[in-house]
Parts: structure tokens; sequence; C-alpha cells
């Protein structure tokens, strides 16, 4: 490999390692449910709020050397549709994973 590609890639690398499982969650805030949908997929679970809003969560599960693991990720939709609050947990905020979830 060259040296400027080995520069180049090793440069893509440490942008990506600054990526976080929060960074990602947070970019959603103030875009629309329809995207964040066409993005990420149906959700595992929604609810439906009184004031009309949603709260859409997504949740993924693997065994390690701990045993069973489960990240759940939940964004808040308000009535008109757009993504108002997010949370995780579980997820461990990784770049690996916000890598997996990126828009």
């Amino acid at each position: 490999m060259k040296p400027r590609h080995a520069a180049a890639l090793a440069l893509v690398f440490l942008a990506s390692a600054c990526t976080t499982t929060s960074t990602v969650m947070k970019s959603w805030v103030g875009d629309s449910e329809s995207k964040l949908l066409a993005s990420w997929g149906a959700p595992d679970r929604t609810a439906t709020l009184p004031d009309g809003g949603r709260v859409d969560t997504w949740v993924s599960t693997w065994s390690n050397d701990y045993g069973l693991q489960t990240c759940r990720k939940t964004f808040t939709v308000n009535s008109e549709g757009i993504v108002t609050q997010w949370s995780y947990s579980g997820c461990g905020g990784g770049s690996l994973l916000a890598e997996l979830f990126s828009k």
C-alpha cells in the first residue's frame, strides 16, 4: 500500500472513531419520523402517546462472553411527526454500533 493511501485510510478510521452512539442518536432530533423509518426500517416496538406522538424503539440482541446482551434505541416523535428526544441503553456507546445506525 502506498504511504498516501495508508494516510488516507488512517484519516477515515480516525474520523469514524469519533462517531458515538450518542452523536448518531442526537443527529436525528428535528428530522421527520418518516426519514428515520426510511433509514432504520420498522421499529421493533411503537407506543402511541396521549398527545398523538409516538415512541419508536429498535432492539438488538446478541450473545458474547458475558451472556445475552440487549441494546435498545428509542426516539420520541411529536404529533407533527418530528423526532424530539432520544435515548439508548445497553448499547455501549461505541463507534462500531454507531456506524450501524448512522444516517
